[in-house]
């Protein structure tokens, strides 16, 4: 991908929190007029988020048995079409 990766943190000024930048190099992500700080958490979370669900599907992926119990595929199914779709959306497809 070629987003800049993460970690990325929230930046605050004296009157409130104004946007997100990448943590070790301080390149600007976002520059936000926020009224709720939880909206700058939770695009700092994006890389890490993103990490985290990749990981999860390759796992997935990677265990072959966990589709034979036909009780539990159309719940995991959803869910791993979920999964999928999040990402896709993260890449811009």
């Amino acid at each position: 991908m070629n987003f800049t990766p993460g970690p990325w943190v929230v930046t605050s000024t004296p009157g409130g929190w104004d946007g997100v930048k990448e943590k070790d190099f301080g390149a600007q992500i976002c520059s936000l007029n926020l009224n709720n700080p939880n909206n700058a958490f939770l695009i700092a979370a994006a890389p890490d988020l993103y990490e985290a669900l990749s990981d999860l599907l390759a796992a997935l992926d990677a265990y072959v048995g966990w589709r034979n119990t036909a009780a539990h595929e159309p719940r995991e199914t959803a869910a791993e079409n979920k999964a999928r779709a999040a990402l896709a959306k993260a890449e811009g497809r």
